[in-house]
């Protein structure tokens, strides 16, 4: 059979993949643009009812097809996948949302590159941090290493007739009891010793080659830990040193005491390297290597 290009194979699976459905569910296609501009195709499953569409992206999908697995194998994949979801109820949460004293207390701060989403940035609230954005969600599910979240936009400010200057107290309030911020050993986890024991931030060491890895408690999104109130500073009176801070993802940054041992230039080398090979595309924070003075306690490029 000659293979289908890329659009007879969206068309071919949603088709295929919505006869295996029951009638309440109905499939669409959509194109979905995602942090760092990246734009995927979508399978979303809509169900008579609910206020929760899952979603499919289909390119990684075609590049499996690609490979050589039959269309048959994916779309019984996609059915099995389907069958298996938890889908939770929203409704309460969307009620909830309507009221900002509500919402508030599960408001947190998320850290985007700023030149890589500047589109996407115009209908959502955003304060600039050196080359990047502060964004703001709504956490409505929080578990280790995922979260269900609604992005603040625009529309909800007026919604609930707030100023930035308020969203962003409220934000940064939350985000730090909400999603505290924690700290590894890189060397620990690259040696699968990747403890729930976080490292103590008052008293840390590290051996010549080690880093530190800063997150929040469920390392979704936990590169904004950068910003939280007070925590370089911890670290740096803690390590007795000025920083070298390496934005690792949007879900973690590393940190390492700036000696003579480390040369930024190299640093820089590295954060490309590793972003370009290593690092999905839509969760790239910045190539850029940031320096903490713990003297006048900024960060700087």
């Amino acid at each position: 059979m000659e293979k289908l290009n890329y659009k007879g194979f969206t068309i071919t699976l949603k088709e295929q993949v919505e006869a295996n459905m029951n009638a309440d569910v109905n499939l669409s296609l959509k194109q979905v643009v995602k942090n760092n501009d990246l734009k995927l195709d979508a399978l979303l499953f809509n169900k008579k009812g609910s206020n929760v569409s899952p979603t499919i992206y289909l390119n990684p999908l075609y590049s499996e097809y690609e490979k050589g697995l039959s269309i048959e194998t994916i779309v019984s994949k996609i059915t099995e996948q389907y069958n298996n979801l938890e889908i939770p109820d929203f409704n309460n949460e969307l009620q909830n949302y309507l009221n900002y004293e509500k919402v508030k207390k599960r408001l947190a701060i998320k850290l985007v590159n700023y030149e890589k989403n500047k589109d996407y940035l115009q209908n959502v609230p955003h304060i600039r941090r050196l080359d990047l954005a502060i964004t703001f969600q709504y956490v409505v599910e929080k578990k280790a290493k995922e979260h269900a979240a609604i992005q603040i936009k625009n529309s909800h400010l007026k919604q609930w007739n707030i100023g930035l200057d308020v969203l962003y107290e409220d934000a940064l309030n939350n985000t730090t009891s909400f999603l505290p911020a924690v700290c590894y050993s890189l060397f620990d986890s690259v040696n699968n010793k990747y403890s729930n024991e976080p490292l103590d931030l008052d008293n840390l060491s590290l051996n010549e080659y080690d880093l530190l890895i800063l997150t929040n408690e469920s390392k979704v999104c936990g590169a904004a830990t950068l910003f939280y109130p007070n925590i370089l500073e911890k670290i740096s009176q803690s390590l007795n040193s000025d920083l070298y801070i390496i934005p690792s993802s949007v879900h973690e940054i590393l940190i390492c005491p700036k000696n003579n041992n480390i040369d930024k230039d190299e640093l820089n080398k590295l954060v490309n390297f590793v972003n370009r090979s290593e690092v999905a595309p839509d969760e790239i924070l910045s190539d850029s290597i940031y320096i903490y003075d713990s003297s006048d306690r900024i960060i700087t490029k």
